[in-house]
Formats: C-alpha cells, sequence, structure tokens
C-alpha cells in the first residue's frame, strides 16, 4: 500500500534531517567552490546590516537572503546548507505529488522518488552545497505542480500561486527563466485553444 501524502512528507523529510545531521558528522559545510563562499559573504552582510547590505550582487539574492533570515537561529552556514537539503528533501516530495496528480492510480510513486529521486548521485551532491540549484528546483517543481493544478481544476488560485512562485523562481536563479517560460507558453498555448482562439485565426 503506497504511503499517504503525510507519511511521504515525514518520510523525506526525515531523511533531510538525517543527511543534514551527516554533512555535519563529516565536517562538510557545504562551501564548495567561489559561488558557495560569496553566497556566504553576501548572507552574512545582509545579516550584519538587515537588509541593508551595500551593493548589488551578481546574482538575484533569493537564497542568501533566506539563509540571512534563518541566520537569527543558526549561524549562516549551516543555514545556507539546511536551505538546501531541505529544498532538495521538498522537491523529492512535490515531484511524487505531481506523479499522484497526472497518475492518480499510480501505486509506485513514492518507491520512484525515493528509488530515482532521493538517492540520484548527482542532485544529492549539489544538495549538499550551498548553491542555488535545490531552491531553484523545487520553486520550478512546485510552479509545475500548480499550473498541472489550474489545468485540471479550473481553479484561477492555483494559477495566481504559480505566477508567484514562478517570479520567486527567477529571483533565486536567472537560468530559471528559460523552463519557467517555456512551462507558461505551453499554458498559453492550451488556453488559446480552449477559448477557441486559435480556430478563430485560422479561418
Amino acid at each position: 500500500m503506497p504511503p499517504t501524502n503525510k507519511v511521504a512528507l515525514f518520510i523525506l523529510l526525515a531523511l533531510g534531517a538525517l543527511v543534514f545531521l551527516l554533512m555535519k558528522l563529516l565536517h562538510f559545510n557545504g562551501l564548495y567552490g567561489q559561488d558557495a563562499h560569496e553566497y556566504l559573504r553576501y548572507a552574512r552582510e545582509l545579516h550584519n546590516n538587515f537588509g541593508t547590505a551595500r551593493g548589488l550582487p551578481n546574482y538575484l539574492p533569493v537564497y542568501p537572503a533566506l539563509a540571512a533570515l534563518l541566520g537569527f537561529m543558526v549561524p549562516i552556514p549551516e543555514a545556507l546548507q539546511f536551505i538546501s537539503i531541505f529544498s532538495y528533501a521538498l522537491t523529492i516530495y512535490v515531484l511524487f505529488l505531481s506523479i499522484r496528480l497526472i497518475y492518480p492510480g499510480n501505486q509506485a510513486a513514492f518507491l520512484f522518488v525515493l528509488c530515482f529521486g532521493f538517492l540520484a548521485p548527482y542532485p544529492f551532491r549539489v544538495a549538499c552545497t550551498d548553491m542555488t540549484d535545490p531552491l531553484a528546483t523545487l520553486l520550478l517543481l512546485t510552479t509545475f505542480y500548480l499550473v498541472v493544478s489550474y489545468i485540471q481544476s479550473g481553479r484561477f488560485r492555483f494559477f495566481l500561486l504559480a505566477v508567484a512562485l514562478a517570479l520567486v523562481c527567477i529571483f533565486t536563479r536567472f537560468a530559471a527563466r528559460v523552463p519557467v517560460s517555456k512551462l507558461f507558453a505551453c499554458l498559453l498555448v492550451m488556453e488559446w485553444r480552449k477559448s477557441g482562439l486559435i480556430a478563430v485565426m485560422k479561418m
């Protein structure tokens, strides 16, 4: 019997917590590469100056801004890694929800995301470093889930939430503008087909 949504969320968050503790035991703080150190520097500057850090960074600062807020509870390096690891765990959960939304009768969705999502080597490696990729992936996949929910239910609130998360996703990682644009372009074409505008234009 497949797990319920709440049980699946609990399992994935527990696995995320275990990964976070493992990184602490291995004394790996996620600061791998120049970008990670720049996120750390800017997060500290935001934290120490309460959001009045001087100068604009060469990236969009959603990720370090979240770390700066968490920095009031935990040290900034741990906050950056915490966001990455738990964004990864939540991404797997949203993937699970997306599969169940598109294929309601699927009985192996959780096993699939656990084996080919959580245990995938490259995403797992990136999730343990202080990078924007896990958070941007979470926001992008959640946007996809909301768009599909809007298509299936027709509820406009799903569309508004999808637009809001898409903007946050782009402000997390600017490269996300490409898949976000394609996603909403597909939605626009589908809406045109529903309204009959394409048929009218062909006349």
